[in-house]
C-alpha cells in the first residue's frame, strides 16, 4: 500500500480488485472527504487515450444515478480515476445479504433506467452491467459506474452480456437493455436467467434454450412481469425494448396491473422474494398443504368425536337432587377485599407516563358496590416536535468549507460535521435551500449522512428566467431528512450570494 502514492489523497485500504482495475478507499486533503481511487492495470498507449477521452465525456455527466468522476491522474505508471466513495458497496454484495424487497426492486429500476437512457442521450454504451458496478448507497438508491470501461479496457465476459457481444458485436442500447433485465430477472428469482454453463460459446447447430419464465421459479411473480422480461431479454436485439427507460415504462405497469391483494402491506413484504429453486418451492407448498389439510381433517374429526362423549354424558347423567347454595352477592364479599370501580373498555388506556393512584382499601363495616361510575382518564401532554437530533444521535454543527461552486443560478457547497456514534446506521440526507428563493428551484442535490467525521457537498439550482433582475440573499437553510422525509436537523448559516447577475 505504501508505493500508492498520489499527491493530495491519503491511500487508506483496498476496497475491491477485477480484471482490470483496483479500487482504494482515499482520503482526500484537505477536505477530509472519503473517495474511491480506481487504479487500471496494464493499458496500452492507445487504451490510455481513449480512457482520457472517456473520463472527460463522464465529467460532464450531471445525473443523480450515474456515479460522479472527481479526478484522474498517474501514479508512476498507472492511470487513476477518482470517483464518488460508496460505502455501502455494490448490488453484489447485497445480493450476498439481505436481498432487495418488492419496493427496493421498483425503485431500482425506474434509478438505472433513467441513469441508463441519459447516458445514452449523450452517446454512452454502458456495454458491461452487472451488479458489481451498480453501487449503492445507504438508503438503497442504486448509482451506476464505469460506462464505457468494457470497451476499452477488455475484461471477462459477464453472464449478463448479450450473445451478441460475445460474437464481437458493437454494443449499443439494446444490449444493456438486456443486461439490465437479466438482473432484474435475478432480483426476481435468485437465479440468472441463462445457466453459465450453456453460455459457453456455443457450436455450430448448438442452440441454447430460452429463459424460463420467472413467474415459474418464483410463484409470486404475475404473468404481466413475465412478458415484460422475456420481450427484454429477447435473443434478437431487434425485438427487445428499445431503451432502458422503454423498458421501465413497461415495468412499472406491469407492476401497476398486479391485483389488489398483492399491494396489501402484509402481502408487499412477500411479493416478490427471491426464491433459489422454484420446483422445490412449488413442491414444497403443495407437501405443506396436504399437511395442513390432514391436520385440519383430523381436529374436525376430533371435535366431532368429543361433542358426541358430551351429549351421552349429559343424556346419562342422573336429575340433581341437592340444592345448590346461591352464589354469593356483591354485598356477600369478604370485606378485606378491595373493589376498584371498572372503567369502559372502549376508553383508550392512559399514557405509561401517568400512574394512578391506588384505590384505597374500603373500611370494614362498608358495604362494596359494583355500580360503575363515570371517571375521567388523564392522558399525557402532547409535546410538540422539535427540530433537533434525538437523544441516541449526536450532530456536530455543519462547518462550510472548502471547495465551493457557485454561478449565476447555481449553488455548491460542501460542509463537515461528526455524527456520534460512529456506528450508528446512515440517518438520512442533508438538503440546502435559500428561504427567499425557493418559488425559484428547479433542481437541488442531497447529499447522504451517515455516521462518523463526514465532509457533504449538496447544491441548488433554480431558473433566473423567472425574475426581472439579479437578487440578493443573505442566508442559506440546512436541514437533515430521515428516511421518511421527516426533519432531525435544522440550521442557518449566513451566506451572502447574488443570484440571476
Amino acid at each position: 500500500m505504501s508505493s500508492l502514492q498520489i499527491e493530495g489523497y491519503e491511500i487508506l485500504e483496498e476496497a475491491g480488485r477485477g480484471d482490470v482495475a483496483t479500487v482504494y478507499v482515499a482520503r482526500q486533503q484537505p477536505v477530509g472527504r472519503y473517495v474511491a481511487v480506481k487504479f487500471f492495470d496494464h493499458l496500452l498507449p492507445d487504451s490510455t487515450e481513449r480512457l482520457r477521452q472517456l473520463f472527460e465525456k463522464l465529467e460532464q455527466l450531471d445525473h443523480t444515478n450515474i456515479l460522479p468522476v472527481y479526478d484522474r491522474g498517474t501514479s508512476g505508471d498507472r492511470s487513476y480515476w477518482v470517483m464518488r466513495y460508496m460505502p455501502a458497496r455494490s448490488l453484489a454484495a447485497r445480493q450476498r445479504g439481505q436481498r432487495l424487497t418488492v419496493e427496493e426492486i421498483d425503485r431500482f429500476v425506474a434509478q438505472v433506467a433513467s441513469a441508463l437512457d441519459y447516458a445514452c442521450q449523450h452517446d454512452l454504451i454502458h456495454g458491461d452491467l452487472k451488479p458489481a458496478n451498480i453501487l449503492l448507497d445507504h438508503a438503497g438508491n442504486a448509482f451506476v459506474s464505469d460506462f464505457g470501461l468494457f470497451e476499452i479496457l477488455g475484461g471477462s465476459l459477464s453472464d449478463y452480456q448479450p450473445l451478441e457481444q460475445r460474437r464481437d458485436s458493437i454494443p449499443d442500447a439494446r444490449s444493456d437493455v438486456y443486461a439490465f433485465s437479466a438482473i432484474v430477472y435475478e432480483l426476481l428469482t435468485g437465479r440468472l436467467p441463462i445457466d453459465p454453463r450453456a453460455r459457453a460459446e456455443p457450436g455450430v447447430n448448438r442452440r441454447i434454450p430460452p429463459p424460463v419464465k420467472p413467474s415459474e421459479v418464483n410463484p409470486r411473480v404475475t404473468g404481466a412481469i413475465d412478458q415484460v422480461i422475456l420481450k427484454a431479454l429477447a435473443t434478437d436485439p431487434d425485438q427487445r425494448y428499445q431503451s432502458a427507460q422503454e423498458f421501465s415504462e413497461a415495468y412499472a405497469q406491469a407492476r401497476a396491473a398486479e391485483p389488489v391483494e398483492a399491494t396489501k402491506p402484509e402481502a408487499r413484504k412477500a411479493a416478490i422474494a427471491p426464491i433459489e429453486r422454484g420446483d422445490v418451492v412449488v413442491r414444497h407448498n403443495r407437501v405443506w398443504r396436504w399437511i395442513t389439510a390432514g391436520v385440519f381433517g383430523v381436529l374436525i374429526v376430533l371435535g366431532a368425536i368429543a361433542l358426541l362423549t358430551s351429549r351421552v354424558s349429559q343424556q346419562a347423567a342422573p336429575p340433581p337432587t341437592a340444592t345448590l347454595a346461591p352464589l354469593p352477592s356483591a354485598t356477600a364479599l369478604p370485606a378485606s377485599i378491595p373493589t376498584v370501580p371498572p372503567t369502559a373498555t372502549s376508553s383508550p388506556a392512559p399514557s405509561p407516563s401517568v400512574t394512578p393512584s391506588p384505590s384505597p382499601l374500603p373500611p370494614a363495616s362498608s358495604t362494596p358496590t359494583l355500580t360503575p361510575t363515570a371517571t375521567k382518564l388523564r392522558t399525557a401532554p402532547v409535546t410538540p416536535r422539535v427540530l433537533t437530533a434525538t437523544p441516541a444521535i449526536k450532530i456536530d454543527p455543519l462547518v462550510l468549507l472548502a471547495p465551493r461552486s457557485e454561478d449565476r443560478a447555481s449553488l455548491s457547497l460542501s460542509f463537515r460535521t461528526h455524527v456520534r456514534p460512529d456506528d450508528i446506521s446512515p440517518i438520512g440526507m442533508l438538503w440546502m435551500s435559500v428561504p427567499s428563493i425557493e418559488p425559484l428551484v428547479i433542481d437541488r442535490g442531497l447529499a447522504q449522512v451517515g455516521a462518523g467525521e463526514q465532509v457533504m457537498s449538496v447544491s441548488i439550482l433554480i431558473d433566473c428566467g423567472l425574475v426581472p433582475g439579479p437578487i440578493t440573499t443573505q442566508q442559506i437553510e440546512l436541514t437533515i431528512r430521515d428516511n421518511q422525509g421527516i426533519a432531525i436537523l435544522s440550521q442557518m448559516m449566513d451566506y451572502t450570494k447574488t443570484w440571476c447577475r
